[in-house]
Parts: C-alpha cells; sequence; structure tokens
C-alpha cells in the first residue's frame, strides 16, 4: 500500500504579500497530490481572514474530509491544527502542550493524534506545532514521545510525526524523534541533501518534517519551491509517498 503525506504551514492563508488567499494554499496542497494533509496556523471565525472556517473551506475545496483542533480560543475566534484526508479517519486525541512555567509561551501550542484507516490497516497520525523557545520544545517533544502520546502506540502500528518543529536537524528536538523515527528526507531514495523549508521565499531552515516508523519505506519525497509554493505561505510543504511494508522489528 502507499501512503501520500504531506505537512504544512499555511500561515493562515495569507501569502507573502500579506493577502489572504486561500486558493494558492488549495492550488498547493492540489499539487502535491497528497492523500492526507498536516496542517499548521489555520484559522477560523477570525476577522484577520474575512470569518471563514479555513480547514473546512479547504476540505470543500479539495474535496476532502478534515479535523480542526482550535489551539486557541478567543470568543468565536480559533486558531490552531487540522488535518486533511482523503482516506477514512477517527480521532484519537486533541490536546494542548505545556510550556515552562517561568515563562508565558508566546503562543498556545498542541498536538492532534489521529488514526487513518487504510487498505493495509489503521496508520496513526501525529500532527504539531511546537513553540519557539528551545525550553518549551523540550517539554513539548519529550510529552508528545511519552507515554501518553506515541509512547502509547504499540511498535508494531506504522506511525506519521509530522508538521511545524520550529526545529532544525541540530536540534535537541530533532535528534531526540530520530531515536525512534526516520525523518524522510534522510530515507534511501531521499534528496541527497535535506530541502529547507523556511523561509518560502528564500528557505534556510528546515523546520517542517515527517517522521515515520520503520513500516515505511520512501518512493519519492519533495518540498514543492515552485513559484506559486514560494508565494502563497512563508513555509514551503514537505511531501512524501511511502510505502507501507513490515516493520524490522516485526520481522525480527
Amino acid at each position: 500500500m502507499t501512503l501520500k503525506v504531506a505537512t504544512y504551514n499555511i500561515h493562515s492563508c495569507i501569502d507573502t504579500a500579506r493577502a489572504v488567499d486561500m486558493e494558492k494554499i488549495a492550488e498547493v496542497i492540489k499539487e502535491t497530490g497528497a492523500d492526507v494533509v498536516a496542517l499548521q496556523e489555520v484559522d477560523a471565525d477570525k476577522p484577520r481572514t474575512g470569518g471563514v472556517d479555513q480547514a473546512k473551506w479547504l476540505a470543500e475545496r479539495l474535496g476532502m474530509d478534515h479535523f480542526f483542533y482550535p489551539v486557541v480560543r478567543s470568543g468565536k475566534e480559533k486558531y490552531g491544527l487540522a488535518v486533511l484526508s482523503l482516506l477514512p479517519m477517527e480521532k484519537v486525541k486533541f490536546e494542548r502542550l505545556l510550556a515552562p512555567a517561568a515563562k508565558k509561551p508566546r503562543e498556545v501550542r498542541g498536538a492532534m493524534w489521529i488514526r487513518l484507516k487504510t487498505a493495509a490497516g489503521s496508520v496513526n497520525l501525529i500532527n504539531t506545532h511546537l513553540g519557539l523557545r528551545a525550553g518549551e520544545r523540550r517539554i513539548q517533544i519529550g510529552k508528545l514521545l511519552g507515554d501518553s502520546w506515541l509512547g502509547a502506540v504499540n511498535k508494531k502500528q506504522p506511525s506519521i510525526f509530522c508538521g511545524d518543529f520550529n526545529a532544525g536537524r541540530r536540534s535537541y528536538v530533532y535528534r531526540r524523534v530520530c531515536k525512534r523515527f526516520s525523518d524522510v528526507q534522510r530515507l534511501r531514495g531521499g534528496p541527497a541533501s535535506p530541502r529547507p523549508t523556511f523561509l518560502s521565499f528564500y528557505p534556510i531552515w528546515c523546520l517542517d518534517h515527517i517522521f515515520v516508523s520503520d513500516h515505511f519505506s520512501l518512493l519519492r519525497m519533495e518540498v514543492p519551491s515552485t513559484r506559486l509554493a514560494r508565494r502563497a505561505s512563508d513555509h514551503l510543504p514537505v511531501f512524501a509517498e511511502l510505502a507501507l511494508t513490515a516493520s524490522k522489528k516485526d520481522a525480527a
């Protein structure tokens, strides 16, 4: 079975010219051909973006189902994470992530855990957006890899862990995740050198990642950098076409 997955920080559908343009985001997602898309920085009912439920709008535009998790609420206004999918999916858990008690976070963060229903069985997908401070990210990644999140997943079950980690490949967060999962950009068949994702118009840092359990092999991966993708958001998406295979642990 193959699975096409993308992660994309859509910057509230505000493009690099500071105009709200949901159609640009929809076109970038459509061009990837992804079956499942994890989104970060998604607005709903916010005046700055026209009061639109962006996750619902994008899902309808692309003919996909969706879950939206409003990590931040202020009256009717919401902001958070979403997953769009052509595959059936069910909610496992949506939850806010803690920050250090001594420092108020600049922005509340969260994560979504959904279960995708595929022809080869269930696949766990975790979508997150980690904090801007290193201390926040250490606590948050510890939580996500701990017993109430990924630590609770049976290692025989295929899992995908993706999102905007605000952390590059030399970071504590990246090294910690790679103790259990593989970065699709480093799998056999990936690029000769990892592709950066931020800033979109002149990408320097790779902050957006797709990590997978060893149930998957890579067929194709891309960081789309078309003119449209460079304008639609301040991040570029990450896309991976994966083949679901037997885990090495299962085989052993």
